[in-house]
């Protein structure tokens, strides 16, 4: 085309695009652009929730496995002739079942550093087993102490097998659900986002968690429960689907006829001491009387937040499950606790 014929083009088809029409179109591409940002983000989400799920999942069903190896193996098992070190000489036989049994499936689940250790002061199998296969290979100045529920849980997972189930397959567990996130070379489990997982072994605080300093009145007739706090589904429902109606959870499956909770003379200050003895070691506390157990393994989910005080946090009763958040705030000042997954989610 010719400089003549180019100088007669109107002017409205060799001018550019407007200041405003690229505003509009900046604009769209901004506004398109975060749509795809959400949408991604949502789908990553969503990958990362159903990842951990999965991880959850294998765990519940190994943990499953090695309670029900457990109770086997105590049914079982000779009278005990030792004297139980948390009851006094004359306590009755069926007590002293109970209380023995509680002991020593608190020794086979640990959660806390305490757990590697039996009421005799000696440690447990599992604390041996760690002693031999991971403490003697830590680097030295690792201070075996801060072990926390995560690393425990993997322990219990991994090697947890005394009572006739079989070793854990070391191709169960790929390298993004273990992992060591606090540098001292002990494995832990973690969630999709790299968070460790917490593992709780009586959170019967989720069922009851007035405190017993102050305790609410129950909704049983039995008027020796008095002092226990109220039970409360909320929580339960909202971190472990199973099991939620009132006459299940406000019985201890393992105690039915509330033996520790009467021998210990049912007052606040004996539930409290139930709890948490806080006279070393320890190791002749158990949990909330006449509520219902499970074990509850937790990922804090996408906003990384659990909602629970830790599981070595014995001081505000974490090793119980307890909320941080109050009822009252549920659903509306706090979201902490919403977005948790749990293996106890969706189990029938």
């Amino acid at each position: 085309m010719s400089q003549s014929k180019l100088k007669h083009i109107p002017d409205r088809y060799q001018a550019g695009f407007t200041l405003i029409e690229v505003l509009v179109a900046v604009g769209l591409i901004v506004l398109l652009a975060g749509l795809l940002l959400a949408t991604m983000r949502g789908v990553l989400g969503n990958a990362k929730e159903s990842s951990t799920r999965v991880t959850l999942k294998k765990i519940q069903e190994i943990l499953e496995q090695r309670a029900t190896e457990f109770n086997i193996a105590e049914s079982n098992a000779p009278a005990s002739r030792r004297q139980e070190p948390c009851l006094p000489v004359d306590a009755d036989s069926g007590l002293k079942s109970i209380v023995e049994r509680k002991r020593k499936f608190r020794e086979a689940f640990p959660q806390r550093y305490q757990d590697l250790y039996d009421a005799f002061g000696n440690r447990t199998r599992l604390g041996q087993v760690f002693d031999v296969k991971y403490l003697s290979k830590a680097p030295s100045g690792v201070d075996e102490t801060n072990l926390d529920s995560a690393e425990l849980l993997y322990l219990v997972v991994n090697e947890g097998t005394a009572h006739g189930s079989e070793a854990t397959d070391s191709d169960q567990f790929g390298a993004q659900e273990v992992t060591d996130t606090d540098g001292d070379s002990f494995p832990e489990f973690v969630d999709a986002w790299g968070q460790p997982l917490r593992f709780y072994r009586w959170p019967t605080r989720l069922i009851r968690p007035g405190t017993p300093a102050t305790p609410a009145t129950p909704l049983s007739l039995d008027s020796t429960k008095a002092s226990l706090p109220a039970v409360e589904t909320e929580y339960w429902l909202m971190l472990g689907s199973k099991t939620g109606d009132i006459n299940t959870l406000s019985r201890d499956q393992e105690d039915p006829t509330s033996a520790i909770y009467r021998m210990m003379g049912a007052d606040v200050a004996s539930i409290q001491s139930v709890e948490f003895d806080s006279t070393p070691p320890d190791t002749c506390s158990f949990h909330t009387p006449d509520t219902y157990t499970a074990f509850l393994v937790l990922s804090g989910g996408p906003d990384l937040q659990i909602g629970l005080y830790e599981p070595d946090d014995t001081a505000n009763f974490g090793h119980l499950a307890q909320p941080k958040v109050a009822l009252s705030d549920l659903g509306n000042n706090d979201d902490t606790l919403s977005d948790d997954i749990t293996n106890l989610q969706g189990i029938d």
